[in-house]
């Protein structure tokens, strides 16, 4: 008696209607977020942090089909992972006022591992086109080599909801890519170096806007870091780094895309040296970006980047942030 309750309770939730603009049928989803992951096998237990990007689609009214990018960092042996990718279904079964609950699930695969991934996430929209989300949820791994795993997850991030309404009024918008403009703003990244080192950092950035598309501008680059496991190895970095940056798309859309280049300072100073290492650092870059309100886009980048003239200092760098635009 109390299964069989159980079971209409939850089947008349899963079929309760929402009227809820962000989560209609035809609406892109962009979701930034930062993970902490926990592993409590008794022998090894271990702990990490990720950075995930996923990008979905609302096959119907509720129903979010996507895909998404990973890249995460173990606390235990700081050593990198490879990126990993996934693909995910969501499921919004309740919404009221503000808030609102979902069904979480993907599939991925990452260093040589697949995953099975099931969740329970709580939302908090804060504008028709933003959210406050977090995820809680449990993975069952499969590796290729070595022994299968469990370990719970809990993700917190953005969701940008890209629905008509706001999409209608982005003529009506000021151009963010034109001539005399300023872009602030500043990213996380997680670097997958070839020498199987990785660093989470942070970059402020500003730039201008010589001409329509064409934008010049300084980043500044901070990360601290512990690497190796038998020699650990703790790491301070600075980059100063002058950009140039073309938008290849014209200067009035809402989803813009980009290519660059930019040449700087990079130094190192390992823990207990007095003198840091200094080196000239080069990087091409290619991206895209998502205008969220007249001023403020998302945007995400992928750059390959070289320091100094030895092969084992050339590194991918994945990150994604916010520009906030000042026109004139």
């Amino acid at each position: 008696m109390h299964i069989k309750t159980l079971l209409t309770i939850l089947i008349l939730v899963l079929l309760s209607h929402s009227s809820h603009a962000q989560i209609k049928k035809g609406n892109i989803y962009i979701d930034p977020t930062f993970t902490i992951s926990h592993k409590p096998t008794p022998w090894n237990p271990r702990t990490g942090f990720a950075l995930e990007f996923d990008i979905g689609f609302f096959a119907t009214d509720r129903l979010m089909l996507g895909f998404g990018l990973s890249s995460e960092l173990d606390t235990e042996t700081n050593d990198a992972t490879t990126a990993g990718i996934r693909s995910l279904v969501r499921y919004y079964y309740w919404q009221k006022e503000r808030h609102g609950l979902f069904l979480h699930n993907a599939f991925s695969y990452q260093a040589n591992t697949f995953s099975t991934l099931l969740g329970l996430g709580w939302n908090l929209r804060l504008n028709p086109s933003i959210s406050l989300e977090s995820v809680l949820s449990y993975e069952h791994a499969n590796p290729k080599f070595g022994d299968n795993y469990d370990r719970t997850r809990l993700a917190v991030g953005l969701a940008f909801f890209l629905n008509k309404p706001l999409r209608d009024q982005y003529e009506s918008w000021p151009s963010p890519l034109s001539q005399g403009n300023w872009m602030i703003g500043g990213s996380t990244a997680i670097f997958d170096k070839v020498s199987a080192q990785s660093e989470i950092g942070v970059h402020p950035s500003i730039g201008y806007f010589l001409s329509d598309r064409i934008a010049v501008g300084a980043k500044l680059s901070y990360a601290r870091f512990r690497a190796g496991n038998n020699f650990p190895i703790q790491l301070t970095i600075w980059e100063a780094t002058p950009f140039f940056r073309f938008f290849v798309t014209p200067k009035q859309v809402p989803v813009f895309a980009f290519v660059g280049a930019s040449v700087g300072h990079y130094a190192q100073s390992f823990l207990g040296d007095d003198m840091p290492e200094t080196a000239i650092q080069a990087a091409a870059e290619l991206g895209f970006g998502v205008m969220v309100s007249p001023y403020v886009a998302f945007d995400m980048r992928l750059a390959y980047q070289s320091i100094g003239r030895l092969a084992e200092n050339r590194q991918w760098d994945f990150d994604f942030g916010f520009q906030y635009f000042l026109t004139p």
